[in-house]
């Protein structure tokens, strides 16, 4: 024991009658001398999940080729069923062997369920909603309710029926219900990932992904249920269900609400430093989840208001690097919680594969069931088609057919199966019943990541649900261009134009522009070829099949980032950005058709004018959003045009900006001191930022130190708040200065809602 720790000094904190290891369900410990050898072998328990993620990292370090052929947390797998079969012949108590008897024997005073859940599940389910795209979650919400509701449902009671007829041995109908709600819960990170490698169509990844956060609550709602029916002896009754999913759905929905305000608030009166920000992020799921499963209510519906409602607000307090930083650390949590989860259930699936308890009949078993599993998922989207099909964005037969074939099994329904199997212990009546839990949702979890995974990218790609191939390639094409433009004008500079470098580096910008172009579908090889691969396009003119649905479609994605630039650099409010967002993501679902985002934008600044009328802050409000929205639009439409300066979808681009600077002029010969008090905005805004990019300069040359620094940063806040409120003179509006494409129109004064309108 540790020096001065004698075993008399234990005999105080070892109660007379009930023994410590009692509380975990174990045989009491006889004496001092048992608790300190307990004591000193808990350690390794701990080193064992350290080992276990140094593995996972190491595993992640492996080239990205067998990664693409088998996923990461397939790997991570299969080295817990290789740590099982280790552990699998350790027959002593020793320092090694204790973490796997930990594991594998209950009752043991080590996992518990209630810990288990504490520890997987809220970092799960918070990292995925606190990172979603909410547009597209909105958008897509009426039918990730229905799949995660009714189909839910429906998978599960055809899952019980299948299980309880195959296995009655070890299946009644609250353990089938039990098992069906588990393997309900999908969890496709594999096929996710896959089809963002591939640049899939957002709508069905949106689709997919929010279908897997809201079934998880919902499975685990249906779980909880007949598990306190099989574990607990609780009523079924009618009323007593009723009240169960009021208290489990709306009940939670109420709490996470009231932990989104209260963190708000948190949020609001912290300082905005990066471990204080940090910390509370991390530390309030955690809370809310312990705080429902207290109440008795669902810790993952809770989750799901609390973490959208902190995505909604993040722009208030992840500021500058801390939303970056976020993003790392609850990707290094997510990552970590994985590892853990994949290993430790291999460790318990290869247990219990050499036991006795397992046998041939078990796998034979667990074959009917994967192949059961694909046809329930298949019957319960189809039986659901006809529902999603004119549901959100919309819904047909290949989004269904992914939607199916995508199904996978994952971290939760994993948590789920080591739940059970650690409540059935060695004794319990359900003991072999908490066995083939675990023992099939690892094995499921095994076949769909081989199987299903495997084949989901291929599948998308035959199905041409990936990002469109002529606009891909054209990016490409733009750039290599630009690239090889800019690396001999340097060689020029340095060498001569006419020296024997210039000219092999000629032949080096040649063959690098013609690796391009063989990748290319949409030109076809030819000896004459116009200096650079865009110029080619360009000339081939019609004998070129041009995607225009994907050219629009990247003139918007520039758009979206320039707006959200906008706003993290202090010129335009959240409510303009947001508003911006908006259209120009609805636009991103009608590129069939030509652009027309301007007109939608006009109705809505219309609409803001007519409220400037509305005396105190709300006028004011209004004013300057108009002025925001319409100064937003037409900046982002210069960055298109110097980003994408060869894109046949430009005429459309000038076409809005006509619109839009028509409506500029008619706004600033109305409204010129709103202009004038935006500009000062805009300016203020600016030096902040140059004053940031030179306290970074310093910080990083070493003229600064990180303290000094910070007193810096609060001159150059202070700097920025002054510069706004300085009494410029007010110049009048010209319409230069809000966009460069061509000459200034006449002024023309008409009614701005006759303009936008």
């Amino acid at each position: 024991g540790l020096p001065g720790f004698q075993h008399c000094h234990l005999e105080r904190y070892l109660p007379r009658k009930k023994s410590l290891g009692s509380m975990a369900g174990g045989k009491p410990f006889d004496g001092p001398e048992k608790f300190q050898t307990w004591d000193l072998r808990q350690p390794s328990v701990l080193m064992s999940v350290v080992f276990w993620l140094f593995l996972g990292a190491a595993i992640r370090s492996l080239p990205k080729t067998l990664q693409q052929r088998l996923p990461y947390t397939v790997i991570v797998l299969l080295a817990g069923l290789g740590l099982g079969s280790v552990g699998a012949g350790c027959v002593s108590d020793g320092f090694l062997c204790h973490p796997y008897r930990v594991i594998s024997e209950k009752p043991h005073p080590g996992i518990t369920p209630a810990m288990l859940q504490l520890a997987v599940l809220p970092p799960l389910i918070f990292a995925e909603l606190f990172h979603t795209d909410l547009y597209m979650f909105r958008r897509v919400l009426g039918q990730t309710l229905v799949l995660a509701f009714p189909g839910m449902l429906i998978s599960a009671v055809l899952m019980c029926a299948f299980v309880v007829y195959l296995l009655p041995q070890y299946f009644d109908w609250n353990t089938g219900m039990m098992f069906g709600a588990m393997l309900a819960a999908t969890d496709p990170v594999a096929v996710l990932a896959g089809m963002k490698e591939l640049a899939a169509d957002p709508r069905l990844t949106a689709v997919i992904s929010g279908e897997s956060i809201m079934n998880d609550g919902s499975a685990l709602v249906l779980f909880t249920l007949f598990y306190g029916a099989a574990f607990e002896a609780r009523d079924c009754t009618a009323g007593a269900v009723a009240e169960f999913a009021v208290v489990q759905t709306l009940g939670a929905v109420a709490l996470g609400l009231c932990f989104l305000l209260v963190a708000l608030l948190i949020l609001h009166l912290c300082r905005k430093e990066l471990s204080v920000v940090l910390t509370f992020i991390i530390t309030i799921p955690f809370t809310c989840f312990s705080a429902a499963t207290l109440l008795n209510t669902s810790g993952v519906l809770a989750l799901i208001p609390l973490s959208l409602g902190l995505r909604l607000f993040s722009r208030n307090f992840l500021v500058d690097h801390l939303e970056e930083a976020s993003h790392t650390v609850w990707e290094l949590i997510e990552f970590m919680v994985n590892t853990f989860v994949f290993f430790i259930s291999g460790v318990i699936m290869m247990m219990d594969l050499v036991s006795p308890e397992i046998t041939g009949a078990d796998v034979l078993d667990l074959i009917y069931i994967y192949l059961a599993s694909l046809a329930i998922r298949g019957i319960t989207v189809l039986v659901l088609y006809p529902l999603l099909k004119p549901m959100g964005l919309g819904f047909n037969a290949a989004d269904a057919l992914v939607t199916w074939w995508g199904g996978l099994r994952g971290a939760v329904g994993l948590s789920i199966a080591m739940i059970v199997k650690f409540t059935a212990h060695k004794g319990h009546p359900l003991e072999k019943t908490g066995t083939r839990f675990m023992f099939h949702m690892g094995g499921l979890y095994f076949l769909t990541a081989i199987i299903n995974a495997s084949l989901a990218s291929p599948l998308v790609k035959h199905l041409r649900l990936d990002a469109k191939p002529r606009a891909r390639i054209l990016a490409m094409m733009e750039v290599s261009d630009e690239c090889c433009r800019n690396a001999a004008a340097l060689i020029n500079k340095f060498q001569g134009e006419g020296s024997v470098a210039a000219v092999n580096a000629k032949a080096i910008f040649e063959s690098c522009c013609a690796s391009v172009r063989d990748a290319s579908p949409m030109v076809t090889p030819t000896s004459a070829i116009p200096s650079g691969f865009g110029d080619a396009l360009i000339a081939d003119g019609d004998d070129v099949e041009f995607d225009l649905e994907g050219e629009r479609a990247r003139v918007l994605q520039v758009c979206v980032r320039c707006y959200h630039t906008y706003f993290e650099a202090g010129m335009i409010s959240n409510s303009a950005c947001a508003a911006l967002d908006h259209v120009t993501r609805d636009a991103a679902f009608r590129c069939q058709s030509e652009l027309q985002r301007w007109s939608e934008l006009g109705r809505l600044c219309t609409g803001l004018l007519r409220l400037s009328k509305i005396p105190l802050s709300i006028g004011t409000f209004s004013l300057n959003s108009v002025a925001e929205v319409a100064w937003g639009f037409i900046k982002a439409q210069e960055s298109v045009r110097e980003t994408l300066p060869r894109s046949r979808v430009m005429v459309e681009v000038d076409a809005e900006i006509a619109s839009a600077r028509s409506f500029m002029e008619a706004f600033s010969a109305q409204h010129p001191r709103v202009l004038h008090e935006m500009k000062a905005r805009h300016l203020a805004a600016t030096a902040h930022k140059d004053a940031l990019d030179k306290i970074h300069q310093a910080l990083a040359a070493g003229v600064l130190h990180a303290d000094e620094a910070v007193i810096v940063k609060k001159m150059a806040k202070n700097l920025a708040k002054s510069i706004r409120h300085l009494p410029f003179k007010p110049v009048p509006a010209d319409v230069k200065q809000w966009s460069r494409f061509g000459r200034r129109e006449p002024s023309r004064h008409v009614q701005v809602e006759r303009v936008s309108s």
